[in-house]
């Protein structure tokens, strides 16, 4: 999948700074470290837009939702219906 970000994700900086690209694509699978997935999260939670839109492409959440499907009916053994 290719996402696209914003050059301040793209590139390495200091705390405090966006997080990598790479550690958001490690941590939206994941595969960082707690403390380095810690910094992801309260960065994210601080309400960062540029990396909420590499998080939903991440996720899929940019696409076009699927199509809704009709509910299953469950059925008790023995009822009948």
């Amino acid at each position: 999948m290719r996402v696209i970000a914003p050059e301040s994700v793209r590139e390495e900086r200091g705390p405090g700074e966006h997080p990598l690209l790479q550690d958001l694509e490690d941590f939206m699978a994941g595969r960082l470290s707690g403390r380095r997935a810690s910094r992801v999260v309260r960065h994210l939670l601080g309400g960062c837009d540029a990396c909420a839109s590499v998080t939903r492409q991440l996720w899929g959440f940019d696409r076009e939702p699927l199509p809704r499907r009709p509910a299953l009916r469950l059925v008790r053994s023995g009822d009948g219906r």
